[in-house]
């Protein structure tokens, strides 16, 4: 599909759905509230009086490891203060009734494969627009050693041309399904966005973004060998 096909189809889509408005992510997400935190009992470690300031207004790119399957849900629940705008593989979209419930999620679709001009605009727009918008920069769950594994430059890239800050999330892997869930959730992090197409710009805010997020999982290994000494 050409790029022009693809601004007809969201265009037609944003035509289709105006008026409907958010009413059904904020009747989904009080519904289902109670149940989500009754199952996950998410438990929230700040490393800093910093990281418990929540951004509730303006654009804000939330970004977090990918451990599993749940942490779509877990990221809503962490962010329950704002509209999350969720990243989501193309995958879910399929069929009508798929996309129009994860459209009305406000999830963005996004092929892994071949990440589009049009979605990474899209993305941008939202976050210029005060949105607050969740991605898992590894790209795929992290099935391999590494708490954290490399960040595709997408989120520096659009955290750069929003101009916005990125709060870094780091979803402790559960032992058992059933076991409590943990989120060490950091302080807003500012990318340089003065010179956004200098050389080794974009890898350098990348760089920026894996540390926070490698420094939150070390964090929490450390909390956890402290507590074993006690």
């Amino acid at each position: 599909m050409s790029l022009q096909e693809e601004r007809k189809k969201e265009k037609a889509r944003k035509k289709r759905n105006k008026g409907v408005g958010a009413w059904f992510y904020d009747f989904a997400k009080i519904t289902g509230a109670i149940p989500a935190l009754l199952w996950l009992r998410p438990k929230y470690i700040y490393p800093s009086k910093a990281a418990k300031r929540k951004i509730k207004k303006g654009g804000v790119l939330f970004i977090s490891n990918h451990s599993g399957y749940l942490d779509p849900l877990i990221l809503l629940c962490t962010v329950w203060y704002r509209r999350l705008n969720c990243v989501a593989t193309k995958q879910l979209f399929k069929g009508k009734f798929n996309n129009w419930l994860f459209r009305h999620f406000l999830c963005i679709p996004v092929d892994k494969e071949n990440f589009s001009v049009l979605t990474f605009k899209q993305i941008v727009t939202r976050l210029k627009a005060g949105k607050a918008v969740g991605i898992f920069p590894e790209g795929a769950i992290n099935k391999g050693e590494n708490k954290v594994e490399a960040f595709k430059a997408g989120a520096a890239m659009m955290a750069m041309r929003a101009g916005v800050p990125v709060v870094p999330l780091y979803i402790v892997k559960r032992e058992k399904w059933y076991s409590r869930v943990r989120v060490v959730v950091g302080e807003p992090v500012r990318v340089d966005n003065s010179q956004p197409h200098a050389a080794g710009a974009i890898d350098k805010a990348n760089a920026l973004l894996h540390d926070a997020e490698e420094n939150l999982a070390q964090f929490y290994e450390d909390l956890k060998k402290r507590k074993k000494k006690k």
